[in-house]
Protein backbone atom coordinates (compact mmCIF):
# COMPACT_ATOMS: atom_id res chain seq x y z
CA UNK A 1 0.00 0.00 0.00
CA UNK A 2 2.86 2.37 0.79
CA UNK A 3 4.33 1.91 -2.69
CA UNK A 4 0.96 2.83 -4.26
CA UNK A 5 0.81 5.98 -2.13
CA UNK A 6 4.43 6.81 -2.97
CA UNK A 7 3.71 6.41 -6.70
CA UNK A 8 0.65 8.66 -6.42
CA UNK A 9 2.67 11.34 -4.60
CA UNK A 10 5.42 11.25 -7.23
CA UNK A 11 2.90 11.29 -10.10
CA UNK A 12 1.10 14.29 -8.57
CA UNK A 13 4.45 16.08 -8.20
CA UNK A 14 5.27 15.42 -11.86
CA UNK A 15 1.85 16.66 -12.97
CA UNK A 16 2.30 19.90 -11.03
CA UNK A 17 5.74 20.46 -12.52
CA UNK A 18 4.40 19.85 -16.03
CA UNK A 19 1.61 22.36 -15.49
CA UNK A 20 4.09 24.94 -14.20
CA UNK A 21 6.36 24.36 -17.21
CA UNK A 22 3.48 24.70 -19.69
CA UNK A 23 2.19 27.84 -17.97
CA UNK A 24 5.68 29.36 -17.83
CA UNK A 25 6.40 28.60 -21.50
CA UNK A 26 3.08 30.13 -22.55
CA UNK A 27 3.78 33.30 -20.60
CA UNK A 28 7.38 33.52 -21.82
CA UNK A 29 6.22 33.41 -25.44
CA UNK A 30 3.86 36.32 -24.81
CA UNK A 31 6.36 38.47 -22.89
CA UNK A 32 8.81 40.75 -24.60
CA UNK A 33 10.43 42.38 -21.56
CA UNK A 34 13.54 40.51 -20.34
CA UNK A 35 12.99 41.72 -16.76
CA UNK A 36 9.53 40.14 -16.68
CA UNK A 37 10.88 36.92 -18.18
CA UNK A 38 13.56 36.82 -15.49
CA UNK A 39 10.97 37.37 -12.74
CA UNK A 40 8.72 34.69 -14.21
CA UNK A 41 11.55 32.17 -14.27
CA UNK A 42 12.53 33.12 -10.72
CA UNK A 43 8.94 32.60 -9.53
CA UNK A 44 8.84 29.27 -11.38
CA UNK A 45 11.94 28.11 -9.48
CA UNK A 46 10.38 29.18 -6.16
CA UNK A 47 7.23 27.20 -6.96
CA UNK A 48 9.23 24.13 -7.96
CA UNK A 49 11.26 24.33 -4.74
CA UNK A 50 8.10 24.56 -2.64
CA UNK A 51 6.41 21.68 -4.47
CA UNK A 52 9.53 19.53 -4.13
CA UNK A 53 9.79 20.36 -0.41
CA UNK A 54 6.17 19.35 0.16
CA UNK A 55 6.69 16.15 -1.83
CA UNK A 56 9.77 15.23 0.21
CA UNK A 57 7.96 15.96 3.48
CA UNK A 58 4.98 13.88 2.36
CA UNK A 59 7.20 10.95 1.36
CA UNK A 60 9.03 11.14 4.70
CA UNK A 61 5.71 11.18 6.59
CA UNK A 62 4.58 8.16 4.55
CA UNK A 63 7.78 6.32 5.53
CA UNK A 64 7.28 7.22 9.20
CA UNK A 65 3.67 6.02 9.05
CA UNK A 66 4.72 2.75 7.39
CA UNK A 67 7.45 2.19 9.99
CA UNK A 68 4.99 2.94 12.81
CA UNK A 69 2.53 0.41 11.37
CA UNK A 70 5.31 -2.21 11.29
CA UNK A 71 6.24 -1.42 14.91
CA UNK A 72 2.62 -1.67 16.05
CA UNK A 73 2.14 -4.97 14.22
CA UNK A 74 5.29 -6.42 15.80
CA UNK A 75 4.25 -5.19 19.25
CA UNK A 76 0.71 -6.61 18.90
CA UNK A 77 2.11 -9.99 17.80
CA UNK A 78 4.47 -10.12 20.76
CA UNK A 79 1.74 -9.17 23.20
CA UNK A 80 -0.58 -11.87 21.83
CA UNK A 81 2.20 -14.47 22.03
CA UNK A 82 3.17 -13.39 25.53
CA UNK A 83 6.61 -12.67 24.11
CA UNK A 84 8.74 -9.72 25.08
CA UNK A 85 7.26 -6.26 24.75
CA UNK A 86 8.45 -3.71 22.26
CA UNK A 87 10.14 -1.53 24.86
CA UNK A 88 12.29 -4.49 25.91
CA UNK A 89 13.78 -5.22 22.50
CA UNK A 90 17.04 -3.56 21.65
CA UNK A 91 17.14 -1.00 18.85
CA UNK A 92 19.39 -3.02 16.57
CA UNK A 93 16.90 -5.88 16.38
CA UNK A 94 14.05 -3.44 15.80
CA UNK A 95 15.93 -1.74 12.96
CA UNK A 96 16.62 -5.14 11.39
CA UNK A 97 12.92 -5.99 11.57
CA UNK A 98 11.95 -2.67 10.00
CA UNK A 99 14.34 -3.21 7.12
CA UNK A 100 12.78 -6.58 6.29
Amino acid sequence: MASIAKSAIIEHHSDLLSKIDIDTETKLINLSCETLKHELNKNREILIDKITTVQNQTLEKLKETTDLCKINTINETWQKDGSIKLDQIDRFKLNALLMS
